[in-house]
């Protein structure tokens, strides 16, 4: 067989120069460079063809994501320096009269910026907040607290915890929402998030940051704001 392969190849030259159009000759397909295992693709069928099909291509939009509105707090980062209570940031003011614990301004290891505010509990608890003003809160409307956290044995034994979210109405406390510890009651720099639909009948919000027994707890970069699709 191949010895008839090379003889009529051998004769192609002088076929051609006679004008023969060699009807009786195989011709077989030219390689395409492909493997010959790869998949033959019909493109009638489309099983097998990729580009062809029947089903819309999927250009739908990402689920919206929540957009934060403006930080009804002032002074939320404490690079403002004391305000009228010693060692509490400018805008801030104490929850418990200041008879317990004791709160400073960190300088020197601050989360962002110059300043942090940092709270210890001494044998009790301490506290301090920052209240929206009247008139500032829409029932229904979901309102997001969030801050960097830093806790050094801040305990919650007595059922404490450090970041809540309060709501008022006038000056008259309603309720409140909690934060969630993340790990134990020693970490560095972590960010907290608190989200809350404000309930029927309040008109303020407020940021609280708290201490207990003889641990420390300190804030930076606190934000409060209304969210919204």
């Amino acid at each position: 067989m191949t010895t008839n392969i090379h003889h009529l190849l051998a004769l192609l030259p002088a076929l051609i120069a006679a004008g023969c159009s060699c009807p009786n000759l195989p011709l077989d397909p030219l390689p395409t460079g492909g493997d010959s295992n790869d998949p033959i693709i019909d493109d009638s069928d489309p099983e097998t063809n990729p580009f062809d099909s029947d089903d819309p291509p999927d250009d739908s939009d990402p689920p919206d994501q929540p957009v934060e509105g403006s930080n009804q707090l002032m002074n939320g980062g404490f690079e403002q320096g004391e305000g009228s209570y010693t060692g509490v940031g400018y805008g801030w003011e104490t929850v418990d009269g200041g008879t317990h614990g004791e709160d400073w301004l960190d300088y020197h290891t601050p989360y962002a910026g110059t300043a942090a505010q940092c709270i210890t509990g001494g044998w009790s608890a301490a506290a301090i907040q920052q209240i929206s003003r009247e008139g500032t809160v829409t029932p229904g409307v979901t309102y997001r607290l969030r801050a960097m956290v830093r806790a050094q044995k801040a305990s919650s034994g007595h059922g404490g915890y450090l970041l809540g979210l309060r709501w008022y109405s006038g000056d008259t406390y309603i309720s409140e929402v909690q934060m969630v510890p993340p790990h134990g009651i020693t970490y560095d720099w972590t960010s907290i998030v608190i989200d809350a639909q404000a309930p029927a009948d309040v008109d303020r919000v407020a940021a609280y940051l708290a201490s207990y027994t003889d641990g420390i707890a300190c804030y930076d970069e606190v934000v409060l704001t209304d969210l919204t699709l």
